[in-house]
C-alpha cells in the first residue's frame, strides 16, 4: 500500500474501526469494502482513509487535516 496500491488492508485498526461504524462483525472483504466505500464517499483514496484510520487509532497525528 505504501507503493501507491489502492487498496485496504484489514488489520486490527481498520477492522476495530470499520466493525464500530457498522455495529457488526465483517469479514475481510467486508471490512475492505466498507473502508473503501467510505474512502470514495470522502474523495479520498483507500489506501488514504486505511492510514488515517491507522494513525489514529494508535494515537498518532496526520500531517494534512482531515477534509
Amino acid at each position: 500500500m505504501r507503493q501507491g496500491v489502492d487498496t485496504v488492508k484489514p488489520d486490527v485498526y481498520v477492522r476495530r474501526f470499520a466493525e464500530a461504524a457498522v455495529g457488526r462483525s465483517l469479514s475481510d472483504e467486508e471490512v475492505i469494502a466498507a473502508v473503501s466505500d467510505a474512502a470514495h464517499e470522502l474523495d479520498l483514496k483507500a489506501y488514504e482513509l486505511d492510514w488515517r484510520i491507522w494513525e489514529s487509532s494508535r494515537g498518532g497525528s496526520l500531517p494534512y487535516p482531515s477534509p
